[in-house]
């Protein structure tokens, strides 16, 4: 009889247990008829379901502002946001302590929408990131970042900063927000409001016709979009599946109809217009990628356009922290951060320049800056990633001068190296895996772009691994999860260059994959602070996990 009771107590515990996780994951409810779920997030990915209005869904991943990585009986899949309504039902935490300011320490850490490994992505930040504290629940700090709220687990928060960024890396031109690797990625700055990947707008079945119908409730959450893997968080440990709640039926007790009165009739006011305060028109430009262009002061306010660095505009007035301005004679506002005012051209350079050279060389790391004059108040020519080849001229103090593509300009020197760059070259396996290993590393120091699969736009990490293989004629699947199940599982003491390596981003998900090269080494296409990149498999990859997979 006793070991009976505690049967019985411990399964009451588990469901109990299970009920407290619950509920903070995030559903969701579809919003459209026929609305198309697919493999990845974007209208070039296949149709996995289609799914009715009213369908319940479990949102895992809501850091790409246009596509939400959803759950659906068990198929994991993507759903255009405009179709999807959150349930916020992590908003009944009970949170406690005081406020503050605290900052990430960690690599990759999550930013959640509730404190539980069940709730959704909201953004991945790494060491250094400055964040407000509002609170605790449980093992969770509950904070704000970019405007806005989540939690992130409390062992990776701490009170005082920790940056590994020089003076020199910033006077370069370098950011202090490290953007890391993993399968989705939106290339895109810090910024207060979310950011645009795809551009298109999501289709919706209508029986056999495809039809792209306006959404009927467009959202714009303003939410921060950097997304990558995260420092390994530590996660409850999985329980039994929870008994089916059973709601014992009650018969409620009648009451009086009450006669509402009616509600008096109220005129709605009209929207006040924004105040803007003028200022003389000056000449400026945008300072970061996806900066949204909106009709108002506030990321309430629709989008007229995604500009990107470079973008020349009028700046007109400023509205608390936007930018009133003018581009391609369209008026709006911009959000101030993003927004910089241009300058006259720099005078001549006090230092003197050394004699015109011409000899070859490489930058040595990614967005590097390519300026018009030897000055960080000099125009902004382009930028230059790791390996990109210039033809050196000269230099002037700290700054060397090169020419590259036909045009001249300066790069601080420390990223400038004289010479050719040196590519690794495979080496063991079979003849077809080197020359698969030495394909993909001609494309060493080329662009990240979340969801790129080609040269000319640049590479995600999957679609880095399918354009290679695709060129000697094998097919794979398109995200690094579904391409760990390519090919046939190889022990790690066998690998041969030209096998997969898939890397678990978080249990037994995979988020990352690369191509090995020989000598303990991989090619991938890393992030967007990176590009495609050599690295040697240790430290914090060898560390994550990964599954092995040979395709040839």
């Amino acid at each position: 009889m006793r070991r009976k009771i505690l049967k019985i107590f411990a399964a009451v515990l588990v469901i109990s247990c299970l009920l407290v996780v619950s509920a903070y994951a995030d559903s969701a409810t579809v919003t459209g008829s026929k609305v198309n779920m697919r493999s990845g997030p974007g209208l070039n990915y296949r149709v996995v379901d289609c799914l009715d209005k009213g369908t319940e869904v479990t949102v895992t991943n809501r850091s790409n502002g246009e596509w939400y990585a959803i759950n659906y009986n068990g198929s994991e899949g993507f759903m255009s946001s405009r179709y999807l309504n959150i349930n916020n039902d992590y908003q009944n935490a009970e949170i406690v302590g005081s406020e503050g300011i605290g900052y990430i320490d960690g690599e990759y850490v999550r930013f959640r929408s509730g404190p539980s490994t069940d709730s959704s992505i909201l953004a991945e930040y790494s060491r250094g990131k400055e964040i407000k504290i509002t609170g605790t629940s449980g093992s969770w700090t509950a904070c704000i970042i970019n405007g806005q709220s989540g939690y992130v687990y409390s062992d990776y928060v701490s009170s005082s900063p920790n940056f590994n960024y020089s003076d020199s890396d910033l006077e370069a031109g370098y950011e202090a927000t490290y953007v890391p690797d993993d399968t989705y990625i939106p290339d895109a700055p810090v910024t207060p409001e979310e950011n645009s990947n795809s551009g298109n707008t999501p289709e919706i079945n209508d029986d056999v016709i495809i039809i792209t119908p306006m959404p009927e409730t467009p959202q714009d959450n303003g939410s921060d979009n950097n997304i990558v893997p995260e420092q390994p968080e530590v996660s409850p440990q999985p329980t039994p599946e929870a008994a089916p709640e059973v709601t014992p039926e009650v018969v409620p007790a009648p009451t009086p109809e009450v006669k509402p009165e009616p509600s008096p009739e109220v005129t709605p006011e009209p929207t006040p217009s924004p105040s803007v305060t003028p200022t003389e028109h000056k000449s400026g430009y945008i300072c970061g990628e996806y900066v949204r262009f909106r009709t108002g002061p506030s990321t309430s306010h629709s989008i007229i356009d995604t500009l990107n660095k470079g973008q020349e505009l009028t700046i007109t007035g400023t509205s608390g922290d936007w930018t009133a301005c003018t581009v391609n004679g369209q008026d709006g506002f911009v959000y101030s951060k993003y927004v910089a005012e241009k300058t006259a051209e720099p005078e001549a350079p006090a230092v003197p320049e050394t004699p015109s050279t011409s000899e070859p060389g490489y930058i040595t790391a990614n967005c590097v800056r390519f300026r018009s004059g030897p000055s960080t108040s000099s125009e902004i020519l382009g930028e230059f990633n790791y390996g990109n080849a210039v033809t050196i001229t000269g230099t002037s103090g700290d700054w060397t001068a090169v020419s590259a593509n036909g045009q001249s300009g300066y790069v601080y020197s420390q990223y400038v190296q004289k010479g050719e760059l040196s590519r690794p070259e495979a080496s063991g396996g079979t003849e077809l895996g080197r020359q698969i290993a030495d394909y993909a590393l001609q494309y060493v120091g080329y662009n990240y772009t979340w969801g790129g699969m080609s040269p000319d736009t640049g590479f995600d990490c999957s679609g880095f691994t399918s354009y290679v293989f695709g060129h000697f004629g094998y097919q794979l699947n398109r995200v690094a999860c579904d391409q760990a199940r390519n090919g046939v599982h190889v022990e790690h003491s066998d690998m041969q260059p030209g096998d997969l390596i898939c890397f678990y981003s978080s249990g037994d998900y995979i988020g990352h994959v690369g191509i090995y090269i020989g000598n303990n080494m991989f090619v991938h296409a890393a992030n967007s602070r990176t590009g495609v990149v050599t690295t040697e498999l240790s430290g914090y990859y060898e560390s994550r996990g990964y599954e092995v997979r040979r395709i040839v």
